[in-house]
């Protein structure tokens, strides 16, 4: 029986993959770091771009992540040359926060159901 329960479990112990490996006398040749899969910067500039919103030539509207909204108005229409106004707002709906929350609450009560 002790022979048919090896074939059940593992050889390598998968915690031993989760450890943090730096160089050392003991470990000559750390694992590399995994290349980042974050946004590239274009990607982010497109992101942006996507969220700010031109209401003629001297307005911009830029909505947050966070659920808040920045309004920039340039004041040379109004005869203050070089100078911009900006206005901080909520602009409704919900934050991103609150968002993957949702979403994570509701993986978690499919659980349960």
């Amino acid at each position: 029986q002790i022979k048919n329960i090896d074939k059940y479990i593992p050889h390598k112990n998968p915690f031993t993959h989760e450890r943090l490996q730096t160089k050392s006398i003991f470990n000559q040749n750390p694992k590399l770091v995994p290349k980042s899969t974050s946004l590239s910067l274009e990607a982010k500039e497109q992101q942006r771009k996507q969220s700010i919103t031109h209401y003629g030539k001297d307005i911009t509207i830029k909505k947050d992540s966070n659920g808040n909204c920045s309004m920039t108005q340039n004041l040379s229409s109004v005869g203050i040359e070089g100078v911009k106004a900006t206005q901080y707002f909520k602009c409704g709906g919900r934050t991103q926060f609150e968002k993957n929350f949702s979403e994570h609450m509701k993986a978690s009560m499919k659980r349960y159901q």
